[in-house]
């Protein structure tokens, strides 16, 4: 189906052209429009096998959040442990899904032991080859270049939303001395910047490295991304 579709396209036939067709079997005649349905399952696979990336990203955000909140919850007996704490977790939890998850959802791990276990890995691949990175390796390098943008998609939300709030407390004057607040720590909270979450950059830092170093003697695009993640941090 995919050859005689790109034929066809190649050879300018619209992709909504009705073909005749005869089931061998029963003898029964269809018309349908073979290559619309064809396009249209193949642009929702690449849709769904890309969406992947941006999942793998949207639960690292998950992650560091639940760890922050949960380390904070157990305590620690300084700020600099406290962050530490969360900088080792975020790390570990980010690096797992980023560098683990998608190269153990794909692996077919069928022929090794513990059966108990590497029986219900059954993906698509028993090892590296040619496919994999085309599939697999593609996915993870869209992930690190996402990783990639979040700095500057982060450095523009850290800027817009405390503007926004200083709008809503000066009733857009832009005069800082003209305020809704009528006690010092609304003023604050409208005012004042927010927390700079060092250890988030660290973690960040920490999984960018460890995945491109993992992958990247294979899939050497990872170093470049790598270094110009680095630089926005």
């Amino acid at each position: 189906m995919q050859c005689f579709c790109k034929n066809e396209k190649a050879q300018g036939h619209w992709s909504s052209e009705v073909y005749s067709y005869t089931d061998v079997k029963s003898g029964e005649e269809f018309s349908e429009p073979l290559c619309r349905n064809f396009f249209i399952e193949l642009i929702i696979a690449k849709i769904f096998g890309q969406s992947i990336s941006f999942i793998v990203i949207a639960i690292n955000v998950i992650l560091k959040y639940t760890i922050m909140y949960m380390v904070i919850w157990i305590g620690e007996e300084t700020a600099s442990q406290q962050k530490a704490t969360v900088t080792r977790g975020v790390f570990l939890a980010q690096f797992a899904n980023t560098g683990f998850v998608i190269l153990l959802v794909n692996a077919n791990l069928t022929e090794h032991f513990p059966k108990e276990i590497t029986q219900y890995f059954k993906g698509p691949y028993y090892d590296y080859m040619p496919m994999w990175y085309i599939d697999v390796g593609l996915k993870i390098q869209v992930a690190m270049i996402i990783n990639m943008i979040m700095p500057i998609i982060g450095t523009g939300i850290t800027f817009i939303v405390p503007l926004i709030k200083q709008r809503i407390d000066n009733k857009n004057t832009g005069d800082p001395y003209v305020t809704r607040s009528t006690t010092l720590g609304w003023y604050k909270f409208f005012n004042a910047g927010g927390e700079y979450m060092i250890h988030f950059k660290y973690s960040d830092a920490m999984n960018v490295v460890f995945v491109s170093c993992l992958y990247g003697l294979t899939m050497p695009m990872l170093f470049p991304i790598a270094a110009i993640t680095l630089k926005l941090q």
